[in-house]
């Protein structure tokens, strides 16, 4: 019972800035906490992908940068964003295909 409690409590809340900032390795935090942590800009991220930051695109792997959520410069993904939807360049098949 305290078990399955305490998994549901690990998604729900936003991981501790003590945890973020352990020495712990990445590899030992759970998949939530670690997305946590990097949104809340206390871990670095490891990715490929580039960002548009102040007007310029740049790699962000291995620098500590916010999310959106948590006031940052990166973009909040997640919400959809309606005009894109009726463009269809959402990538779900709502647009004109190429014959």
């Amino acid at each position: 019972m305290i078990n399955t409690v305490m998994k549901i409590l690990e998604i729900v809340e936003k991981a501790s800035a003590e945890l973020c900032k352990s020495s712990t390795p990445d590899k030992d935090l759970g998949a939530s906490n670690l997305a946590s942590c990097k949104s809340q800009g206390l871990r670095a991220r490891n990715t490929k992908r580039q960002y548009k930051i102040k007007g310029k695109t740049q790699g962000i792997s291995g620098q500590k940068i916010r999310g959106g959520k948590y006031g940052g410069a990166l973009p909040v993904h997640g919400k959809k964003n309606k005009q894109n939807a009726k463009k269809g360049a959402t990538g779900t098949g709502g647009g004109k295909r190429a014959r």
